[in-house]
């Protein structure tokens, strides 16, 4: 398994709007190997060279497992190495990167399979050599936020907040450079703050008489946190460093405890069965009990299966 994520700048160009990729945080399991790539010329926050290099990692990480395999199997055993490239909620914009990556250089990557639903690209596979990379959105089988499903499995790390605003729609790429390298304050980040983030539906819809709206503001957590910090400075591209490893580390720890979890329980690999409706049939053979009727001499069995809920599971993995 690997764990990664994207982040991505939208700037405003001649008159266009254009969406970049410029840096990725990736790691591999069980390896001593962890990295951030950052844009740091305007060259390189124009091209998916940042991307091009995190595909690469990938292949010499199924290598190096690919070579340990053959050092220890028998001269007849299939050592060839499948890989997941798990990432969170990727199907709404890093897949499509990651798929145009992909398509440019075909002379490289082989696209052998795709799993589009409702528009979104939630896995597909990428084959380059003998080696089988599969890339999985993380919400298949999380089904919440990755700061609700850090907290609700007590994982070592905690999601971090950043303002993505400050990245999008930037007037030009030369700004958006200055923006990533610049030493910022909490304060100069305020026009750029989502105070609502991470809220549910039922508090975004909650109406409280007499509220204003800079009320409500005042009273989210976002900005009480916010507001406790407001002074201190630090550099934006060493925080966005920090930010997106912090999420690979909890996507790693995620297909840790949930995937062991799961394979223990009911003998699921959560790459290949990733939603609670792939995963049904395991689930009620695991749950499956008999009961006997009281009526009379007659006897029944029941296959009783009953499938709680995802929340369940993460909150007990």
């Amino acid at each position: 398994w690997i764990a990664f994520d994207l982040e991505t700048l939208s700037c405003v160009e001649d008159g266009e709007h254009s969406g970049r990729f410029w840096t990725y945080a990736a790691g591999a399991q069980h390896m001593a190997t962890k990295f951030v790539k950052t844009a740091a010329s305007k060259e390189e926050l124009t091209t998916q060279q940042c991307l091009t290099d995190m595909i690469k990692f990938m292949v010499d990480c199924a290598s190096r497992i690919g070579s340990a395999a053959e050092t220890e199997a028998e001269d007849d055993a299939d050592t060839s190495v499948m890989m997941y490239a798990v990432g969170h909620n990727i199907s709404s914009f890093d897949s499509i990167e990651v798929l145009h990556t992909i398509l440019q250089d075909q002379a490289k990557y082989t696209l052998i399979s795709l799993l589009k639903s409702n528009g979104r690209y939630i896995t597909f596979t990428l084959q380059v050599g003998d080696i089988e990379i599969k890339f999985i959105d993380s919400f298949l089988f999380t089904n919440d936020s990755l700061a609700s499903v850090a907290k609700a499995l007590g994982l070592k790390t905690q999601k971090l907040s950043l303002p993505h605003r400050y990245l999008q729609n930037v007037p030009t790429w030369d700004e958006a450079l200055r923006r990533l390298n610049s030493d910022v304050s909490w304060a100069d980040l305020e026009p750029y703050m989502d105070w609502f983030d991470g809220m549910k539906n039922d508090d975004l819809q909650e109406r409280i008489n007499g509220r204003t709206h800079d009320q409500w503001i005042r009273d989210t957590a976002v900005f009480k946190a916010w507001e406790a910090k407001k002074a201190e400075r630090f550099n934006f591209k060493t925080a966005m460093e920090t930010y997106l490893n912090a999420d690979v580390e909890i996507v790693q720890q995620i297909v840790e405890r949930l995937g062991k979890s799961l394979a223990d329980k009911y003998g699921i690999n959560i790459g290949n069965s990733m939603t609670v409706g792939v995963s049904r049939g395991a689930y009620l053979a695991a749950t499956a009990v008999t009961r006997h009727s009281q009526a009379g001499d007659r006897s029944a069995s029941y296959a009783v299966g009953r499938v709680q809920s995802w929340r369940f599971h993460i909150a007990n993995a």
